[in-house]
């Protein structure tokens, strides 16, 4: 008999293998190298994944647990999935991104805490779990984006998220207080409660509350006006983690924003659904704008990742069951496709020290799985069919119409079309335009094959077969009620 407990077994594991890998490392650091140490970090986010796979098609219901500080459904299995995904194509390509690094045992630690600080934010079911979460995530990430000590980049991206982070910490912690002041609890599930039967909703500390909490957890989802240290975090960081933050880390703020105004804040959605729609068209719009001036890969592929946020912020303004199914949809489906990209940067770093666009020239005839993927990335990120960029756009724009905000799916229509240009300037470059001079055939290390191989299966089959992935979406959003 399965008992709703047992569903947090795959975090118990995680955790275990996050506490053993340091002792690992120093057994075996002086002997193998960082290689049984990858290993093992790997095999227990796979063992984590198949876990919450399989969990997927038992866990029916919404259960709260111990004490109502977590929460089962699956919603959080949906998200715990999406994390771990990603984490698993990180890990693996660090594999051989990472192997001369000395650090190897922190390194993996760190990133095995940061996935595990992901997923309890999807499985909180309380304000102040959700906090500790989110800041479990962070910290871990902050060390992660300054690795690499001597270069003076990743250490001033570190600085400048961990600024950003702490802000956002502090608001969002401010906007629980505040919360709890108007309800008396932290219980996301007792706040939801007393504003669907009290007249807390009209109270000026739960607007402010709301204000904060949109202004917290956008700068974790990193939207416009709170983007500012997307760009340098991604671009000064190893790309490895900058693909561990753009397809992982950055979807928890996704994950928590369901949670606090589907959940708890739903009865207010007159205060913020407005606001979302004028975020949505505001990320979207900057982001491709920005993204078409930019000369370095990682940089271009950040500002892509917010535009993308945009999109997505797309199923939180509608409110519907289509827009929040096509919210999730897209989740999964960038989630995928950006940590794709931005490894596949980090394998033409790797391998051929090549970092702007321009770099990237004859890059097919050097690195021709590399550059196959990041093609296949590209157009599906544009939102081109068969791919699954597509489908989960397609949905969050029907949304828009079914909201009577067609204006708002035309906005999103015309971005798409318009992030073609530099979509496809990286595909000519890569196709088209010759190699420079001494531009010869390199090697690709097996493990980010083995990432690319697996992503490019993906993305062509959540797009030929969306029922895949909306079906799952639509099942997770089922989950949001208790």
């Amino acid at each position: 008999m399965f008992s709703v407990e047992y569903a947090i077994f795959p975090i118990v594991v995680i955790s275990v293998f996050a506490l053993a890998t340091p002792l690992i490392s120093y057994v075996t650091q002086r002997r193998f190298g960082g290689r049984i140490v990858a290993g093992g970090a790997v095999l227990g986010l796979i063992l984590g994944l198949i876990t919450f796979s399989m969990l997927a098609s038992v866990v029916t219901s919404t259960t709260l647990i111990y004490g109502g500080l977590l929460v089962v459904d699956r919603f959080s299995i949906f998200f715990s999935i999406v994390f771990l995904l990603v984490a698993v194509f990180a890990a693996l390509a660090s594999y051989d991104y990472m192997h001369e690094d000395p650090n190897q045992g922190e390194y993996y630690t760190l990133l095995l805490l940061a996935t595990l600080g992901m997923i309890l934010t999807a499985f909180s079911a309380n304000f102040l779990t959700l906090y500790v979460a989110l800041e479990l995530m962070s910290i871990s990430t902050y060390i992660l984006i300054s690795f690499r000590k001597k270069d003076p980049r990743s250490n001033e991206a570190a600085i400048k998220y961990f600024i950003v982070s702490a802000l956002a910490s502090v608001i969002i912690l401010y906007a629980i207080s505040l919360m709890f002041g108007v309800v008396g609890s932290t219980n996301i599930y007792i706040v939801a409660d007393a504003f669907r039967n009290g007249s807390y909703a009209s109270q000026p500390m739960a607007f402010l509350s709301i204000v904060l909490f949109i202004a917290g957890v956008g700068l974790e989802m990193a939207i416009i006006p709170f983007h500012m240290w997307i760009p340098d975090a991604y671009d000064g960081a190893p790309t490895t983690v900058s693909a561990l933050l753009a397809g992982g880390s950055k979807k928890a703020g996704f994950a928590a924003a369901l949670r606090i105004f589907i959940v708890a804040a739903i009865s207010l959605r007159a205060n913020w659904s407005a606001v979302f729609t004028v975020l949505a068209l505001g990320t979207m719009t900057l982001g491709n704008i920005v993204a078409l001036a930019q000369t370095r890969v990682t940089r271009m592929l950040a500002y892509s990742s917010i535009a993308q946020a945009g999109y997505i912020l797309i199923g939180l303004a509608t409110v519907n069951s289509t827009g929040l199914t096509g919210y999730l949809m897209h989740i999964l489906n960038h989630a995928i496709m950006t940590s794709t990209a931005f490894l596949a940067a980090a394998a033409a770093a790797y391998s051929a020290s090549l970092y702007t666009i321009d770099d990237y020239a004859g890059l097919s005839k050097r690195l021709p799985v590399t550059s196959f993927a990041l093609t296949i990335t590209m157009f599906s990120l544009a939102g081109i069919p068969p791919f699954c960029g597509f489908t989960s756009k397609l949905v969050l724009f029907t949304s828009a119409v079914e909201a009577n905000l067609g204006w708002l799916a035309l906005a999103g229509v015309l971005n798409s079309a318009f992030s073609l240009g530099y979509y496809i300037r990286v595909v000519k470059r890569m196709y088209i335009d010759s190699p420079k001079a001494g531009g010869l055939p390199v090697s690709e290390p097996l493990s980010f094959k083995i990432v690319f191989v697996a992503a490019i299966f993906l993305i062509l089959l959540l797009g030929m077969y969306p029922a895949l992935s909306l079906n799952f979406a639509d099942a997770a959003v089922s989950g949001l009620q208790i």
